[in-house]
């Protein structure tokens, strides 16, 4: 992670405050919160297809506007939620 994080300040020079600010965020983010996502999805939209489909091209239709996962919701306070 180290190494992606100096990559990224070496990237985007002109934003290395900003990457130091946010990138922990990201780079800390554990496997089960993409897995979950995922999963949900699935099954709301049965594909990432889907729900482009029913983003963009179903008709005008746009999908709701869901609520937080429970996981999510009841979070401790860490990098990623910390000044929320």
């Amino acid at each position: 992670m180290v190494r992606l994080l100096e990559r990224l300040k070496a990237q985007y020079p002109d934003n290395v405050e900003e990457v130091e600010r946010f990138a922990p965020a990201v780079l800390q983010v554990v496997p089960e919160t993409m897995e979950e996502f995922l999963a949900g999805l699935r099954s709301e939209y049965g594909s990432y297809d889907g729900l482009a489909e029913s983003s963009c091209g179903g008709g005008g239709r746009r999908p709701a506007p869901r609520r937080p996962h429970r996981r999510l919701r009841s979070a401790p306070p860490g990098p990623a939620t910390a000044g929320r």
